[in-house]
């Protein structure tokens, strides 16, 4: 049994909730993603090592979420960090975190995609539309195809629980660390089947 990591559910839920209807209010739709859509989807609940709830906005939002900024504040919800390179705000209540992203529309010979958190992306049918899903008692909206954006982010053993690992896996972030260091890239390469590998064992026996 893995120790959770949130201390308080039901402050980061409600981290959640008002996240969602304060920006719901200004027509601003706020989705779940990452490990907290992992977790919706896959123990109905947080991941147990999680420590934060992930969700996000279309980029076109991003100036009136900003403008919520006091309101959400006098309701105790601080933003205490930026991340300027993953497009991402960092909020604080209660002891529990919640990070709120920012998805940026990319378009490529090879057609459109949304930019998840400058290091993996989607494809465009996942956050062109959205769905709703019930999570821990509540409604949140969640990208098109849910189970098909956790596989892409997560792989076929996405619903298989491995204790340790990142909710989110960066390696696309990886490669492009690689190619500026070429000897790295055996390691990573190394690395990655080694894991591959071991988590199909895994997924197996279960």
């Amino acid at each position: 049994m893995v120790k959770s990591l949130i201390k308080d559910p039901a402050a980061l839920l409600g981290n959640m909730v008002d996240m969602r209807d304060e920006l719901g209010s200004r027509g601003v739709p706020v989705f779940l993603n990452f490990g907290t859509l992992l977790g919706a989807l896959r123990e109905k609940g947080f991941i147990a090592h999680d420590d934060d709830a992930d969700m996000e906005i279309y980029e076109r939002d991003e100036e009136t979420f900003l403008s919520c900024l006091p309101v959400l504040e006098a309701k105790g919800l601080v933003m205490f960090g930026k991340v300027p390179e993953k497009r991402l705000y960092k909020f604080r209540r209660g002891g529990e975190q919640l990070d709120l992203f920012i998805a940026h529309e990319k378009r490529s010979l090879f057609g459109r995609s949304w930019d998840l958190d400058n290091t993996v992306s989607a494809a465009a049918r996942h956050l062109d539309s959205l769905e709703e899903i019930d999570f821990l008692g509540e409604r949140f909206k969640v990208p098109a195809d849910p189970y098909g954006l956790v596989r892409h982010l997560y792989g076929k053993t996405w619903n298989v629980p491995l204790a340790n690992r990142p909710a989110r896996v960066y390696w696309s972030f990886r490669f492009r660390k690689a190619l500026d260091n070429p000897g790295k890239i055996l390691f990573y390469a190394r690395r990655f089947f080694t894991k591959r590998l071991g988590w199909a064992r895994l997924a197996r026996k279960g």
